[in-house]
């Protein structure tokens, strides 16, 4: 009994320390997000001059701080913008078959080549 209220002194006495995390331009999860987003073409226009990109920065630092996570803040920039708000397309659905498709037929051409050459070669 006494070491259940020698426990139940110390978590009175001793200072509790709570504190949602906090994030800015320099944390690796931020950065983590803005580094997938095209920002409608401003992607690589300078921070300090491009009022667009700064818009981006803060509503994605807001949106951080308010706790959505990192699939969130992206789902919310494709509904809003369509896949083109992203730098490389998820992989899924219709993208999925834009990324398979040139390659396919690629590799479809290598092998017609390969084919011809071959049987030119047996005449």
């Amino acid at each position: 009994m006494k070491k259940l209220g020698l426990c139940l002194l110390l978590l009175l006495v001793l200072p509790i320390h709570v504190s949602a995390q906090t994030y800015d331009y320099n944390s690796k999860l931020f950065q983590r997000i803005v580094n997938q987003l095209s920002m409608q073409g401003h992607k690589e226009h300078d921070l300090a001059t491009c009022t667009v990109k700064q818009q981006y920065y803060k509503e994605v630092l807001d949106m951080l701080n308010k706790g959505k996570s990192e699939e969130e803040i992206l789902n919310y920039y494709v509904e809003q913008l369509g896949e083109q708000a992203l730098v490389v397309p998820q992989k899924s659905g219709f993208s999925l078959t834009a990324w398979i498709v040139p390659i396919a037929i690629f590799m479809f051409g290598i092998f017609v080549i390969y084919r011809t050459v071959r049987r030119r070669e047996g005449n």
